[in-house]
């Protein structure tokens, strides 16, 4: 779901990058599927949290980005990798946002993933509860 939204939202992401990176654009290509590829891995494992992603708040991804690894790959280094991260925030919340609008915006978006409301108490449950139940057999998803 989030791979596909952000696909959708590839030209703009692309074009974010090229113009903060002056990378071309296979290289700026290839820079934001890595970004996409560590947001979906650091989502899968809760060391990004998607409410704070939601909110604008993207410390936690940037936090798990090798930018010295991501600067090579748009002919730059640390420096130039961050400024094409940052560039890509702003298209992101746009698509991020737009992942919630038909279940009642940010809100309704985290009930569906996270089961409750994110920040609520009862939590388990959701899309991440039921990947859970299938991953490792366990009760997270609610029956």
């Amino acid at each position: 779901m989030l791979e596909s939204l952000l696909k959708d939202n590839m030209d703009e992401l692309v074009g974010a990058v090229t113009g903060a990176t002056q990378a071309g654009a296979d290289d700026a290509d290839g820079f934001v599927r890595k970004v996409i590829g560590v947001l979906q891995k650091e989502l899968a494992s809760g060391r990004v949290d998607l409410g704070a992603l939601m909110k604008g708040d993207f410390d936690s991804l940037k936090g798990a980005l090798n930018f010295s690894e991501l600067g090579e790959s748009v002919h730059g280094g640390a420096d130039t990798a961050e400024e094409g991260v940052t560039a890509m925030l702003g298209p992101m919340r746009t698509a991020l946002g737009g992942l919630g609008d038909g279940l009642g915006g940010i809100d309704g978006l985290l009930k569906q993933v996270l089961g409750g409301g994110g920040d609520d108490e009862d939590g388990g449950g959701g899309l991440l509860g039921i990947v859970g139940d299938v991953l490792g057999g366990g009760g997270g998803g609610k029956k």
